[in-house]
């Protein structure tokens, strides 16, 4: 007979199989916990910021005899600005601007030359933590080559005419040291990370500067692109391009010379031609004024038109020998600095069938 105390169990064989059970059970119960913190994440992880993107990329034409422009005498300079607008649904509307700085010259060893300074410059809602940048430059219809490379500082440098300044980059680390050489037809880009997008504020700000060097031989009818893409957790990635025709014209015409100076109660500039080279008629030449982005402030307008006696206070053509119908030394061309400022571009030109012959273009300042 077994006696047992009270309140104890009787051993019997059943009792480790019972024990024996908990591992397994603890194993399940720890997987069932893996499981639903796996599916638990992925449905509650964000989906996209939607966008609505109006793209504000530019197309634009520069046209020159670039044999006439030498880098230590008067390149041509432009600038070409663009912005693409980003809009949440009852949100923030976003920016991303591409400024294009251009300088063209040419070099009698190696033909036209191009100093292209592409600034890429954002303001993006704090929702949206921007993640990368990308500048991709493309060009077509060369043979020569191009090369560049992000600043890692701020720029200021003084062309014949035009002051190229800007800062050094600002909430940006770039991933690339370089853009990779393109020869002929082809493209390459480079990249950049974000920093500080957490940055409590109305907008996210960040600025990238780079610079990329072309040499193009001479006669080259020319395409050459840059746009800057920025991505994220948005959709679609926002974008913005320049895209820039370049056309050489030969040179046809004799050339033209002219001096511009600012009166001296400071109203008005004086642009005297010095050397007309011969039979230009001021019915079929024309004078343009340009801002450095290229919009026109005065269109193309023949000279004759601008006919004044006196001077009317705006613009006025006055030729050295009255009533003479040919363009020749001694012709005053008066603008008002009160409507045209010094950073305007000035050009005389004529307008054969085959397209503008620039003879003479100048900044007012």
């Amino acid at each position: 007979m077994e006696i047992t105390q009270p309140g104890t169990t009787t051993s019997s064989a059943s009792t480790p199989s019972r024990r024996r059970r908990w591992p397994f059970i603890v194993l399940a119960v720890a997987v069932v916990l893996v499981v639903a913190s796996v599916s638990v994440y992925v449905l509650t992880r964000p989906p996209p910021i939607p966008l609505t993107v109006s793209d504000g990329s530019i197309g634009k034409i520069l046209e020159a005899t670039f044999a006439d422009y030498s880098n230590t005498g008067h390149p041509i300079f432009r600038i070409y600005t663009a912005t693409t607008y980003a809009n949440e649904s009852g949100g923030a509307t976003s920016t991303l601007t591409l400024r294009l700085f251009l300088g063209a010259f040419y070099d009698p060893h190696q033909g036209a030359m191009l100093d292209l300074f592409p600034v890429v410059s954002g303001k993006f809602a704090p929702d949206l933590s921007p993640t990368g940048l990308t500048l991709t430059f493309n060009q077509t219809g060369r043979q020569a080559f191009a090369f560049g490379y992000p600043y890692a500082t701020a720029f200021n440098n003084s062309l014949a005419g035009a002051l190229i300044a800007f800062p050094g980059p600002t909430n940006v680390t770039s991933t690339s040291k370089f853009l990779s050489q393109v020869v002929g037809n082809g493209s390459a880009s480079m990249s950049a990370t974000f920093q500080n997008t957490s940055k409590t504020g109305p907008y996210f700000e960040f600025l990238y500067p780079s610079y990329i060097d072309e040499q193009d031989p001479l006669g080259d009818n020319a395409f050459l692109g840059i746009r800057a893409t920025v991505t994220g957790p948005f959709t679609p990635a926002v974008s913005v391009g320049i895209l820039v025709h370049l056309v050489n014209i030969p040179v046809t015409f004799s050339d033209l010379f002219a001096t511009i100076e600012r009166s001296a109660d400071g109203t008005r500039w004086n642009l005297n031609v010095t050397s007309a080279g011969y039979g230009y008629s001021n019915t079929t030449t024309y004078l343009r004024v340009l801002t450095l982005d290229g919009a026109a402030v005065v269109p193309a307008t023949a000279l004759g038109a601008l006919y004044r006696s006196p001077y009317n206070g705006s613009i006025a053509y006055t030729p050295a020998t009255p009533g003479s119908s040919v363009l020749s030394r001694g012709d005053l061309l008066t603008l008002s600095a009160a409507l045209y400022s010094e950073n305007d571009l000035v050009q005389i030109l004529t307008k054969p069938v085959t397209g503008d012959v620039i003879l003479y273009e100048a900044t007012l300042g």
